[in-house]
């Protein structure tokens, strides 16, 4: 929601670029596009540009993200309280934290070589 938010109104959205920007597999961004659309979040329309082309289109543009994501939001409020050089050390450390995760999930999804 939070990405079609901040996408603007005029932006034309597909669920290719959810999938991008979230950084998610094709099939975990259709899912999530059908989970908006099952609480009437959302609509898919063809673009007028495209025939073959989905976008995802928010039903009301005017809702306030922070209210559907309050935890983005109080996170957000942290962040903003940290000063520049603990924000740089923070940011460093999440970086760390990711990267870390992201090599142990690859190495445990490889394939065992005997």
């Amino acid at each position: 929601m939070r990405f079609l938010l901040e996408s603007g109104r005029t932006a034309e959205v597909t669920t290719s670029m959810i999938v991008a920007a979230l950084r998610l597999t094709a099939p975990s961004g259709t899912a999530l596009v059908g989970r908006l659309l099952a609480r009437g979040l959302v609509v898919v329309a063809g673009s007028p540009v495209d025939r073959r082309k989905k976008t995802v289109l928010l039903v009301d543009d005017t809702v306030n993200a922070d209210d559907l994501d309050p935890l983005t939001a109080t996170l957000r409020a942290v962040a903003d309280r940290l000063v520049f050089n603990d924000a740089r050390v923070v940011a460093g450390f999440l970086q760390e934290v990711l990267a870390t995760i992201t090599r142990a999930g690859q190495m445990a999804s490889a394939p065992v070589v005997t």
